[in-house]
């Protein structure tokens, strides 16, 4: 995504540092693997860390095979946190 924006910026945070209860992801951006309906498997569904990890080993990265976006919504895996607890922590202000 940084080469989709003129000034993007990024964050690296390893999920290690997350509780796996705490996080969830998508297979591509959540508003269009929600709202697309076709016969993908992995669409429509939210995934935890172990889940996701199949879905790559079995389908690879979207960013390496649909880099460019012509094969459809999947373009990245999209992790969501429910906690903020390492957000507000002191790590950030290094």
């Amino acid at each position: 995504m940084l080469e989709w924006f003129e000034d993007g910026k990024e964050i690296r945070i390893p999920l290690s540092f997350f509780n796996p209860t705490k996080i969830s992801f998508i297979y591509g951006d959540s508003f269009p693997a929600m709202k697309v309906q076709d016969e993908k498997p992995y669409r429509g569904n939210v995934y935890t860390f172990a889940e996701i990890e199949g879905l790559i080993t079995k389908f690879g990265l979207p960013q390496l095979w649909n880099a460019d976006g012509k094969l459809g919504p999947e373009r990245y895996i999209e992790v969501q946190v429910w906690d903020d607890n390492h957000l507000n922590n002191s790590i950030w202000e290094k």
